[in-house]
């Protein structure tokens, strides 16, 4: 096998080289989004499983992150349900609703 098929076959097993991820908004490695800074346990509809999606705050019930639904909610919330099996609108909504009321508290990196 040559290397370029080694770099290849490396890429699609796991993901986006590291650069690639640095790069990347959807891939980044840094906590510096505002979502990463909000505190989820202030909201009733999620829950922090040790084990489960290592330790993420995730929708009750589910393995779905609120970090999953905000990045795909220019979607619209019945894709969003559609897609994502055990979740209702108003839970979604309410994950929305959440995140832009205490988004306004999180503070910008310098």
């Amino acid at each position: 096998m040559t290397r370029a098929a080694i770099i290849c076959d490396s890429a699609l097993r796991f993901g986006p080289p590291l650069e690639h991820q640095i790069l990347a908004p959807s891939h980044s490695l840094c906590d510096c989004s505002p979502m990463a800074h909000i505190d989820w346990t202030e909201c009733a509809l999620i829950e922090t499983v040790p084990g489960k999606r290592g330790g993420k705050p995730v929708l009750k019930g589910t393995r779905l992150t609120p970090e999953d639904l905000l990045t795909n909610r220019e979607q619209g919330v019945d894709w969003l349900v559609e897609n994502h099996g055990g979740i209702t609108p108003e839970a979604v909504r309410a994950v929305f609703d959440f995140y832009d009321r205490h988004k306004a508290r999180v503070p910008h990196p310098a």
